[in-house]
């Protein structure tokens, strides 16, 4: 990287960050909710289960417990400080910071170019619809998960992106993230549809012979295993979510049901409530056929990206909109890389 596009992205960098602190700043003055309380002594076992038989649920991954990862987030910091929300608010933010950077980590490592890389961050950073993830500490399931699955999708992206497979190095830090962020939120279970849509739209396995695909997706496959066998005992085995009140978290598959949550959630991020679907519908396929006029590899990844993350939340219960936390990467993805056409057809003209 040249030194001016280093400065460039360091002032970037810096831009971003201020920006975000300045729209959000307010979150980290905030105090608990009932929420918090809920997740500290019922989901995660405050004065029932030791901070040790977490940690021990957390590193078995498939288990039934309540997303153990999020939990050590609160048992932590209440074994640590108790009532004072001002460390859970600190931790909070920097995970939110880290994932700015994750942001661009992941752009670039999809060939994004700067301007993708630097307006696709800034798109990531804020969004008025998830008001709620930066006021409220409940949402850390959300912010842990992208962590981790924007480092094991680092993981695998360094590895393709140089067109190799992957070292047994890579697999064993691929899965281990992967069960990180499988043991924040479930949502982590689309991981490998992303993966496999990045192989469709990159690396064109209809050009290879079918037994050196096949190779290269076997750490596609085996994530794919372990987050069905994770789903089936989160949803088969009785436990504090598959016991929710009032089936909040009961999986309704109902392709009624699934659309009109997908209404529902792109109500909020376009922060229009009188959408309709079929307006929407003629959105998404216009943003579908613009990707594919332009060529754009990354428009076309943003836009499954987004709308394969978003499926998990659309079969349970609507929800606030900060489950476009992990989504909205999509859509930024999609956003940067339509802005670097545009600024390269203008310098075009020019």
């Amino acid at each position: 990287m040249s030194r001016l596009l280093r400065w460039k992205s360091l002032l970037a960098g810096l831009l971003i960050t201020a920006g975000f602190l300045l729209l959000t700043h307010r979150g980290l003055r905030i105090y608990f909710t009932s929420d918090d309380v809920l997740n500290i002594v019922f989901l995660h076992g405050y004065g029932r289960k030791p901070v040790s038989v977490l940690v021990a649920t957390a590193l078995s991954v498939f288990t039934p417990e309540y997303r153990p990862v999020g939990g050590l987030y609160y048992r932590g910091l209440f074994s640590a400080f108790g009532l004072n929300p001002l460390p859970f608010r600190m931790v909070f933010y920097v995970l939110l910071l880290g994932n700015l950077a994750l942001c661009a980590m992941l752009i670039r490592r999809l060939r994004g170019g700067w301007l993708t890389t630097a307006a696709g961050t800034l798109l990531f950073s804020f969004h008025p619809a998830l008001a709620s993830l930066y006021y409220n500490n409940g949402t850390v399931y959300d912010v842990l998960c992208f962590t981790f699955f924007a480092l094991a999708a680092a993981v695998y992206l360094r590895a393709r992106g140089q067109a190799r497979e992957m070292t047994g190095r890579e697999t064993v830090w691929l899965i281990t993230l992967f069960a990180l962020a499988l043991g924040c939120k479930e949502m982590a279970a689309m991981l490998p549809a992303v993966l496999l849509s990045y192989e469709l739209i990159y690396h064109a396995p209809w050009r290879s012979a079918a037994p050196e695909w096949l190779r290269s997706a076997r750490p596609i496959m085996l994530l794919a295993a372990m987050a069905a066998l994770l789903l089936a005992i989160k949803t088969l085995t009785p436990n504090e979510m598959s016991n929710n009140i009032l089936s909040m978290y009961t999986p309704n598959p109902e392709p009624a049901f699934v659309l009109r949550n997908y209404l529902h959630h792109y109500r909020q991020l376009l922060l229009d409530p009188g959408l309709s679907a079929a307006a929407l519908a003629a959105g998404l396929a216009l943003t579908a056929l613009l990707a594919a006029a332009l060529r754009s590899r990354e428009m076309l990844l943003g836009l499954l990206f987004a709308n394969i993350t978003l499926l998990p939340v659309c079969v349970i219960s609507p929800r606030d909109g900060f489950v476009w936390y992990i989504p909205l990467f999509g859509w930024a993805l999609y956003g940067g890389a339509s802005l670097e056409r545009v600024a390269g057809s203008l310098e075009a003209l020019a």
